[in-house]
Order: structure tokens, then C-alpha cells, then sequence
């Protein structure tokens, strides 16, 4: 169990022990593929999660932020969840759980979705 947090209310305590890691959407090509700087912000995701895990994190969520603004007919997070999978099998470690915005077509909208 752990420990009051501020104020004595265990609820803030376990809000506080989870590590929320937000990956914002870049739209994607035309023939649905990640450019380059959706690539950059999934590796360096994935970099987090290892490095959080490797420290000894145990309360990780990730939460994955893009729709379709492009049009392509797949949603930017589902493609994130897709490279970051294959990622987390190549290092070797469990995907955290994962909430995927599938709605937001701007980054005003990723931050509403994901707050």
C-alpha cells in the first residue's frame, strides 16, 4: 500500500507514482506512412519507456495522440501503436498500457484529447 499524498488522500499518491508519456501526431503521407518526424518522436517514445522501465517504473501509461487530418484513411496513433509494437518487441519489453487518440486532427486537439 502506499503512502498518503499530499493531504492524506491516497488517490493523489498512485496519481503521482504513474508516468504519462504523450506522443503527439505528425499527418502522415499520402500512401499512409510515418514521416520522418513521427518516426523521431516514436523512437524516442519508445527510448522513454525502456529507460523508465530499465529504472524501475512500474506505472507507465502511454498515451498516443493523432486522427486522420491528412485524410489517408488511418488514424497517426494507430500507426504509432503499430511502430512502437515492433519497438518494444526489438528491445525486449512489454508495451505499457497504451490510450490511443484516434480523434484529433490538430495539436490543439491532440492536448484537449489527452488532458
Amino acid at each position: 500500500e502506499m503512502p498518503p499524498g499530499p493531504g492524506g488522500n491516497p488517490i493523489t499518491s498512485k496519481l503521482q507514482a504513474t508516468t504519462t508519456i504523450i506522443v503527439l501526431g505528425q499527418s502522415l503521407n499520402p500512401d499512409q506512412s510515418a514521416p520522418s518526424t513521427l518516426r523521431s518522436r516514436v523512437h524516442t517514445a519508445a527510448a522513454l519507456v525502456a529507460s523508465s522501465t530499465a529504472a524501475g517504473c512500474c506505472c507507465l501509461l502511454l498515451v498516443l495522440c493523432g486522427g486522420d487530418p491528412a485524410n489517408t484513411g488511418v488514424a497517426e496513433s494507430e500507426i504509432m501503436k503499430e511502430m512502437l509494437d515492433v519497438e518494444f518487441a526489438r528491445l525486449g519489453i512489454m508495451s505499457p498500457p497504451t490510450v490511443l487518440d484516434t480523434w484529433s486532427r490538430t495539436t490543439v486537439g491532440n492536448a484537449l484529447h489527452a488532458a
